[in-house]
């Protein structure tokens, strides 16, 4: 199950899917911002919790432990979960992002350094609640 930030449930979460080194990491980077952050350890725990029609954005780690975070994304809009999505990866592939556009989300390379996936959040906020993408062209590699 999930934790989530003691804020007002109708505000947009963030809905983190990672180990628990990079999503409590995550969780940190996005509460001292403001965010409401709402975290799962595993790809079938998001899936369980189904966030149909809450607001929000995804960030999916592409190793978790029990299916990638393209896969993850892709059963995600299967179920017409229709979160913006960005998706954390280390050494991108030309196959991973190829993968990743075909879901409709950007890829944001590990290390993380900086700002880089808040401000990526932030694109996502003022895009119009639809939009799949960063603002730029899926399987973008942001850095």
């Amino acid at each position: 199950m999930g934790r989530y930030a003691m804020v007002h449930e109708h505000e947009p979460c963030i809905f983190v899917v990672a180990c628990d080194v990079v999503r409590d990491s995550l969780r940190f980077a996005f509460e001292v911002e403001g965010f409401r952050v709402c975290d799962y350890g595993s790809a079938r725990a998001l899936l369980n919790a189904a966030p149909k029609g809450q607001p929000g954005y995804l960030v999916v780690d592409d190793t978790l432990p029990d299916m990638n975070g393209v896969e993850l994304l892709r059963r995600l809009r299967e179920a017409h979960v229709e979160l913006p999505a960005l998706m954390i990866v280390s050494a991108p592939t030309g196959a991973v992002r190829s993968m990743a556009a075909l879901v409709g989300i950007c890829i944001v390379e590990k290390p993380l350094i900086g700002d880089t996936l808040v401000e990526n959040v932030r694109t996502l906020a003022q895009l119009s609640p639809s939009a799949h993408s960063c603002g730029a062209p899926p399987g973008a590699l942001i850095r």
